[in-house]
């Protein structure tokens, strides 16, 4: 974070910072295209060289990129948004949420470890 603040603090374009940043900025997306006011499973797996997301039981994004651990996991809803796109685009701001939100887990499991040990 403190790359992408120096970055921005000087006089150049948003496109010059992305190509500075460009080296430690390592990003992969997919869209998730169901009903997300209906019940999913999702699933995510790391490795030390990939990482596949799941919903249902159908990859949705596997990619190269793994974060490095330790690893934690953090579960909100959040309507605000950043980005930084390829062209070096800076966007943020609040998406509305007229109906109102909510977020019910059911039968969370993580594995940690090769022999995917249960905590």
């Amino acid at each position: 974070m403190w790359l992408l603040r120096a970055a921005l603090a000087f006089p150049f374009s948003a496109a010059a910072a992305r190509r500075m940043l460009r080296p430690r900025i390592r990003e992969d997306a997919a869209s998730v295209t169901v009903d997300v006011r209906e019940w999913q499973v999702y699933q995510i797996e790391w490795s030390e060289t990939s990482t596949v997301f799941a919903v249902d039981g159908h990859a949705i994004l596997r990619t190269r990129l793994a974060p490095h651990p330790p690893l934690g996991l953090i579960i909100w809803i959040d309507n605000e948004f950043a980005a930084f796109d390829p062209r070096g685009r800076l966007g943020w701001g609040v998406e509305a949420s007229p109906s109102g939100s909510w977020l019910e887990i059911e039968d969370l499991t993580l594995r940690t470890g090769a022999a995917g040990r249960e905590e």
